[in-house]
């Protein structure tokens, strides 16, 4: 009996050792991994020539005004509306530009064959800005570039703060007082 037992003991040594050289090698440490596991698989890398590179966080851009990204939306070659991967950042320029076509009060008219075509577009934007800015500070409101804006002009529009605003901007569109170049899908957004 006891010839059992210690064979029986034996054999679960073996199948351990074979269990240990099939388990798949890893780079990444595990849970429960002391330092010298993590060292020696750092050694190992080194051995077969595999680099570890720590990553690198992730750097987010600086928020844009809403009057650089009105002079993006319509200076921009190729136009933004027309050629854009990112389709996010397309709707969110959309967005912001439709928002402040509403705080020009006598409208706009931009030709892009006129030689003064870029001069006119960031005055038309800096003016709506401005306007804007002035809207958003008589309610309090802090947040001035990129999503933030345009979260806060969205939760204004769903209140009906943006309707009086809405209704004269569509009333200049009818009598002609907005020449816009970009195409109709991109005018009529509310």
């Amino acid at each position: 009996m006891p010839e059992l037992l210690g064979w029986s003991v034996e054999l679960k040594r073996q199948a351990s050792e074979v269990r240990e050289e099939e388990k798949p090698f890893t780079l990444a440490p595990q849970a429960g991994s002391t330092p010298d596991t993590i060292t020696d698989r750092a050694d190992l890398s080194l051995a077969l020539n595999t680099s570890m590179k720590p990553t690198k966080p992730k750097v987010r851009a600086a928020s844009k005004t809403a009057a650089a990204t009105w002079f993006e939306w319509y200076t921009k070659t190729p136009r933004i509306w027309e050629v854009c991967d990112d389709r996010q950042y397309k709707s969110q320029s959309k967005q912001i530009v439709a928002f402040m076509k509403l705080f020009l009060p006598l409208g706009f008219s931009l030709d892009p064959t006129t030689g003064e075509y870029a001069d006119r577009v960031m005055q038309a934007g800096n003016t709506a800005q401005k306007n804007m800015h002035e809207f958003l500070q008589a309610r309090g409101i802090k947040r001035m570039f990129g999503s933030g804006l345009l979260k806060q002009l969205r939760a204004l529009h769903r209140d009906g703060a943006l309707d009086e605003l809405i209704t004269r901007y569509r009333a200049s569109l009818a009598l002609g007082q907005i020449d816009d170049p970009a195409p109709e899908t991109t005018k009529e957004c509310f």
